[in-house]
């Protein structure tokens, strides 16, 4: 979003609650949720008048764009390159088995993938971030990722674990 369309917005705001910002709060305002695309940012403007009793602080608007992320997926304008690491999904996968477990089973963990940057707009910052090599290099081996083709891939599968009842 530019500085139009948030002048906009927030005066939108300011006239609804009849409340005035300072130049210096207007810009640490701004500086806080410029990265929110404009047509969710007047999407949230308009359900911020709709529910909310207050003006709206910056955390508010970045939590509508969390939301509007998850919800809205295929609307995200995401640059993906190719990987030969994770194939362009930006995330690599690995199994560990607890030390000194003595049990059999697995949990299943991710990482950032460390070859490419494709894991921006996806996954935060804190999550660790390895290459496929510092990882096969440590002993785990990373699980290539599985493309259920339809849903009946699914069942397929899922009847394929589930032992016959009766009949």
């Amino acid at each position: 979003m530019d500085l139009q369309d948030f002048t906009f917005g927030i005066n939108r705001l300011q006239k609804f609650y009849n409340k005035k910002l300072n130049p210096d709060q207007d810009e640490e305002y701004f500086q806080r949720i410029k990265n929110i695309p404009q047509k969710v940012f007047i999407r949230a403007i308009d359900d911020i008048i709709d529910t909310s009793r207050f003006f709206p602080a910056p955390g508010e608007f970045k939590t509508y764009w969390y939301q509007w992320q998850v919800t809205n997926p295929e609307q995200i304008d995401r640059d993906v390159t190719y990987c030969p690491d994770c194939h362009g999904e930006g995330v690599l996968y690995f199994n560990i088995k607890p030390r000194g477990a003595t049990f059999d089973r697995e949990y299943e963990y991710m990482v950032r993938c460390g070859s490419c940057e494709n894991w921006k707009g996806e996954i935060g910052k804190w999550v660790p971030k390895k290459t496929k090599q510092q990882l096969e290099y440590i002993g785990l081996t990373v699980i290539p990722l599985r493309v259920w083709d339809t849903s009946e891939d699914i069942a397929r599968d899922v009847r394929g674990q589930v032992p016959a009842f009766g009949g």
